[in-house]
């Protein structure tokens, strides 16, 4: 099984998740796709690309990067986005709105799905 944690972005309360591991491996889950399943997920192509929503996890500069893809999503209980930066072997979800309720939903998702487990995280180490 695949592991994530659940934790505060730095310096702030919005809650993101973070997932381990090798994720462009071919035997990782597909993250997008359980999500969708679960969720009833759809793209948000009405999202336009609006920096200063996204300032409290800096998402606008972090863009720029060539190896990372930034996708937007919506589901009823609320929208989140899914950022993959390649370069780094990194995979996070922000919810910028309604943040807990979205980050819950997701980590019940991703628990359910059987492919991951959820590794615990020391708040304190993100202030």
């Amino acid at each position: 099984m695949e592991k994530f944690l659940v934790r505060p972005g730095y310096k702030t309360e919005e809650l993101l998740i973070e997932f381990l591991g090798d994720h462009t491996g071919p035997q990782y889950p597909d993250i997008q796709k359980i999500l969708v399943q679960g969720l009833k997920a759809e793209p948000d192509q009405l999202k336009s690309f609006e920096p200063t929503q996204y300032s409290s996890f800096d998402i606008a500069s972090m863009a720029v990067a060539a190896d990372e893809f930034l996708t937007f999503w919506k589901y009823p209980n609320g929208e989140y986005e899914l950022d993959d930066d390649r370069w780094a072997l990194a995979f996070f979800i922000h919810a910028p709105k309604n943040n807990l309720q979205v980050i819950t939903d997701i980590e019940g998702v991703l628990l359910a799905s059987g492919k991951f487990i959820k590794e615990e995280v020391d708040f304190s180490q993100y202030k």
